[in-house]
């Protein structure tokens, strides 16, 4: 996150490459770095922030555990979180996982 912080300037002024790259460092430590680019898109949408928190959510709520899924069949290290948004409620308990 914190090499993620470096890009934060260049999403808002606008600036694909330079926020690309910094991700693209930013995954090379941690995978989810790569989640964070559909955000350039969003954020630069020129629709009402009430919109684009309601489609965040729907999206997040419909390709989380697509995403949980497949991020743990490459990293044994998140094969807690799968098996945690599997089982009833789970989506409430994931959330309320520690990274280790």
């Amino acid at each position: 996150m914190a090499i993620f912080t470096l890009a934060i300037p260049y999403l808002l002024e606008k600036r694909f490459i330079p926020y690309l790259l910094i991700c693209a460092i930013a995954s090379l430590f941690h995978v989810t770095a790569l989640f964070m680019i559909p955000f350039y898109f969003i954020v630069n949408l020129r629709i009402k922030p009430l919109y684009k928190i309601l489609a965040t959510f729907l999206g997040s709520l419909l390709v989380s555990g697509v995403l949980v899924a497949y991020i743990s069949s490459t990293n044994d290290r998140y094969e807690g979180y799968a098996k945690a948004s599997d089982e009833a409620g789970g989506f409430l308990t994931l959330g309320f996982i520690q990274p280790s």
